[in-house]
């Protein structure tokens, strides 16, 4: 068995000025959850982990709060996904607006007779029954040559 001299000369204490003591070696603290890393590096208090807004923060704990989703564990990408979460709806909304314009165009062209209007159903089936009919049958089209009788 080791002596009590040869376990105090073994171990390593944090404190070097009293080696006698029969207080156990400090431990260091755990590392902080990820969500609290990289706050403090850029002046910011840590976040609350309910995601309400702290009010005891600085301006610039108030803005990142606005520009950040809730439960951002780091404020850079908190802030990156901030954007691209608004990029998207932004993109989305333009998409839509580009479709609304295009058929605005598009109505504005036929009002004015410069897009060809769409036959309803019923004018279509009109027109399919007269090209249907025996009298239409001896008409001659514009594009074909005279026939001898002619």
């Amino acid at each position: 068995m080791d002596t009590r001299a040869e376990r105090i000369a073994s171990t390593n204490f944090l404190d070097e000025e009293d080696p006698v003591s029969s207080d156990p070696p400090t431990v260091p603290p755990p590392p902080l959850p990820p969500i609290l890393h990289g706050w403090a590096e850029l002046g910011l208090l840590d976040p609350r982990r309910d995601g309400r807004l702290r009010i005891d923060g600085s301006t610039a704990d108030v803005l990142a709060f606005a520009s950040m989703p809730s439960g951002a564990e780091d404020p850079v990408e908190g802030l990156l996904e901030g954007v691209r979460t608004i990029a998207a709806g932004q993109a989305a909304m333009f998409a839509w607006v580009d479709r609304t314009i295009q058929a605005a165009f598009l109505l504005r062209r036929r009002i004015d007779d410069r897009a060809p209007k769409v036959q309803s159903m019923e004018e279509r089936e009109a027109d399919d029954r007269v090209a249907a009919t025996p009298a239409s049958a001896g008409r001659r089209l514009a594009s074909e040559p005279p026939t001898a009788n002619e």
